[in-house]
């Protein structure tokens, strides 16, 4: 079902003349039309883990280095992401998602056996390092 197939069909219940075309029409109604198409694709996209929008990225550590820059096509992590180090894959990194808490928990003195990760700056960032 194409999207201008779904106005037409809801054009009656919407109070709006069945158009014979969306995204070139340049009268108001076209683009609220416009608007709402888009925002509801995002939704669609965002809204669900679609298997064909997920990968499997690697990061490589070298013992020092905590922050790795995300993917140049990276939307979003999936719902329930988990980064998994090939050293323990029994054991994630425990995902912070709330930035007060990670910047608190770096700035303890007792330095954490837990590994965990964040993603802020564009960067995911792991604590301790991921030793090489």
């Amino acid at each position: 079902m194409s999207v201008l197939s779904c106005i037409r069909e809801a054009s009656n219940k919407i109070g709006i003349a069945r158009p014979d075309q969306v995204f070139a029409g340049t009268d108001r109604t076209s683009y609220e039309l416009q608007e709402a198409i888009n925002e509801t694709a995002k939704a669609i996209r965002d809204d669900f883990d679609w298997q064909r929008l997920r990968k499997i990225q690697t990061m490589t550590g070298d013992g020092s280095y905590t922050a790795f820059d995300l993917p140049s096509d990276y939307g979003r992590m999936p719902k329930k992401a988990a980064l998994i180090p090939s050293d323990t894959p029994h054991q994630p990194l425990v995902h912070i998602v709330d930035t007060d808490e990670w910047l608190r928990m770096e700035l303890e003195e007792v330095q954490s056996i837990v590994r965990r990760w964040t993603i802020y700056q564009d960067q995911v960032q792991i604590s301790p390092t991921l030793d090489s």
